[in-house]
């Protein structure tokens, strides 16, 4: 994202106003805003949020690094081969900063993929739960931070996925006999079964309680133990 879309986001009328405290604090902010935990539709907002700060927070760094460099540059002058340890030492810092922006990856997935629980590996052996939106990681090989954004493709299109992963698909209410089971089919390996009644074609929804796929845990990414809902609905 450029410079001019991460102060507005951040409301910032001039990069040169602001300090780390304040840049921080109104981080605080907007990531308590857009939490998916807190909002189901805030995590493409969240990323822009995170990418945003990472790259405010290293514009400031630098400032503060020239004018921590300007201020003694009359001293650095006269102090031989210190000097040169003191500038490429500065260099060192500025191109660690300018380089160590997160890079956004787009993981493109099938729904069986996520419904089988899978695992993406990284090129440097890390493992990403795609049942999760996105996904963080520092990679020591690489020296930096990825973030992965894992998108569902083809999916049905009277299929959502919710924001807590419960699985939502809508069906047509004329492909209901009375008495019959009805089959829904979401993926190859994930079919769902009920007693057509006429007491639920009334309700207009069914709901099978730990049917879907995993809950997303941040204490423990990898956790499936608690599978989300699948509600099936019609008109």
């Amino acid at each position: 994202m450029s410079l001019e879309e991460c102060c507005k986001l951040f409301r910032i009328s001039n990069i040169n106003d602001v300090d780390k405290k304040l840049l921080k604090k109104t981080y605080h902010k907007l990531c308590l805003k857009y939490h998916p935990d807190k909002n189901n539709h805030g995590e493409e907002e969240f990323i822009k949020i995170k990418l945003c700060y990472d790259k405010l927070n290293k514009i400031l760094e630098t400032k503060q690094e020239d004018e921590t460099c300007n201020k003694n540059n009359y001293e650095i002058l006269f102090n031989g081969i210190n000097t040169i340890k003191h500038v490429l030492n500065y260099l060192e810092r500025c191109h660690h900063l300018l380089n160590n922006c997160p890079e956004v990856v787009y993981l493109d997935v099938q729904i069986e993929q996520v419904v089988n629980k899978c695992l993406y590996t990284t090129p440097d052996g890390h493992h990403i739960p795609l049942w999760h939106k996105f996904f963080s990681h520092y990679s020591e090989r690489d020296k930096k931070y990825f973030i992965f954004i894992i998108r569902i493709i083809e999916l049905p299109s009277n299929v959502h996925i919710s924001g807590n992963n419960d699985i939502l698909i809508e069906i047509p209410h004329h492909a209901f006999q009375y008495g019959t089971v009805k089959h829904v089919k979401l993926c190859n390996t994930s079919h769902y079964s009920f007693l057509v009644t006429e007491e639920r074609i009334k309700e207009g929804h069914i709901i099978l309680f730990r049917k879907g796929i995993p809950r997303i845990k941040r204490e423990n990414v990898y956790d499936t133990s608690e599978l989300s809902n699948v509600k099936i609905y019609w008109k």
